[in-house]
């Protein structure tokens, strides 16, 4: 079986795709890859144990986003490895 996503009107293989995780602030911190977590609440549940905590986590403003593992290797990654600036252990 061959599941696609469509992302940006592209038709892609799930995977070559991945889950990044967005905390409120704009920074990635987390990323699953979707053949594993072929929806969003997969997604989720591969972050957070309990669902209090994914409602938690969406309350205070974190995202799930579908992407292309290219477009994670060109746009995310780096990110993800740096410190988040906009905390005080980031800040530093």
């Amino acid at each position: 079986m061959n599941l696609l996503a469509e992302i940006d009107g592209q038709h892609v293989p799930i995977a070559k795709c991945d889950w990044v995780l967005w905390g409120a602030c704009g920074c990635p911190y987390g990323v699953t890859v979707a053949s594993y977590a072929v929806t969003e609440e997969a997604a989720w549940r591969s972050f957070f144990d309990r669902k209090r905590d994914i409602e938690r986590a969406q309350r205070r403003g974190d995202r799930m986003e579908l992407m292309t593992h290219e477009r994670w290797g060109r746009e995310v990654m780096e990110r993800m490895m740096a410190r988040c600036p906009h905390t005080k252990a980031g800040a530093a």
